[in-house]
């Protein structure tokens, strides 16, 4: 089982002149220093259909969030302005009688 390394100032790497002090030219997570030593002419193109496509489900479950929450907030606004109703009914009922 790989443990996650922790995470903070002591699992930085220190740099001295530019140059971090982690064997091999590796940086704390396993990445080489310089570059990916990939040559990304010949890597393939993202799929841009498929990009729109995650992009579209992305944005259609956001607006149904959205209109789930408006739809509680505005239920929860009428909730507490019909509480407010009753409150200053009754408070100018108590006002007429101690007059």
């Amino acid at each position: 089982m790989v443990r996650p390394r922790p995470r903070g100032p002591s699992s930085l790497p220190f740099r001295v002149r530019g140059q971090a002090l982690f064997p091999g030219g590796m940086d704390a997570d396993g990445l080489p220093l310089v570059g990916s030593g990939i040559d990304l002419t010949r890597v393939p193109a993202i799929q841009q259909q498929r990009t729109v496509a995650f992009l579209n489900q992305f944005i259609a479950h956001t607006v149904r969030f959205l209109n789930r929450f408006s739809t509680v907030c505005e239920e929860k606004l009428a909730s507490l302005s019909l509480r407010i109703q009753q409150i200053e009914t009754t408070l100018n009922i108590l006002e007429a009688k101690s007059t």
